[in-house]
């Protein structure tokens, strides 16, 4: 892309109508995606820019399980483009292909938040975040809604549900579905942990 950004935190995920595996990161200070047929690459870049006029502190990209055509970016808005608006997590919807943002945020709640996961479980979608401390651990924080385009996400659960002042010194990066579970409610919390701590 260029020398003068940097790329952390891919996620990769398969768009079947199209064949291809899309990439999404925080390409400093927006976003990128990038497209291959294969998950081991070449990836190609294919999107490159902030989102809906903000910075991006850290995103994920996810499959919907209830419509698998459709794909999401939640992410954690920084107002360094626009200084008046807050920092705040939001979801926004994806092209058919899955490589372009097509449109204004669908839902959004205010907070010092970065490192998105979304899972869903029972009815509910679920997005676990960590607070803004750099690369150090936080605690957890998770809100819900019944839809992914729900312009209503509440705080759900205890808060903090690692019930750790740092999350075990990480922060979040994915929620996964154990393999072969039926009942839907058991879950995998995948998370960075750097140590040593990075300036």
């Amino acid at each position: 892309l260029s020398s003068a950004l940097y790329v952390s935190r891919p996620k990769v995920i398969h768009n079947e109508l199209t064949g291809q595996f899309v990439m999404w990161c925080k390409a400093t200070p927006g976003a990128a995606a990038f497209t291959s047929k294969t998950p081991l690459g070449p990836f190609a870049p294919v999107f490159r820019g902030t989102l809906a006029g903000r910075q991006v502190g850290g995103l994920t990209v996810y499959q919907d399980p209830q419509d698998p055509s459709a794909a999401w970016l939640a992410y954690s808005a920084k107002p360094s483009v626009e200084p008046s608006l807050p920092r705040a997590m939001m979801v926004l919807a994806l092209s058919a292909n899955w490589t372009w943002p097509v449109a204004q945020e669908t839902a959004t709640y205010a907070g010092h938040l970065e490192g998105p996961a979304v899972f869903f479980s029972q009815g509910q979608y679920y997005l676990w975040t960590s607070h803004t401390a750099g690369w150090d651990g936080s605690p957890a924080v998770v809100h819900c809604a019944p839809t992914m385009n729900s312009s209503a996400w509440s705080l759900c659960g205890p808060g903090n549900p690692t019930h750790n002042r740092s999350a075990f010194q990480s922060q979040s990066t994915d929620v996964v579905a154990v393999p072969g579970d039926t009942t839907g409610r058991r879950f995998i919390y995948m998370a960075d942990r750097w140590l040593p701590y990075i300036n």
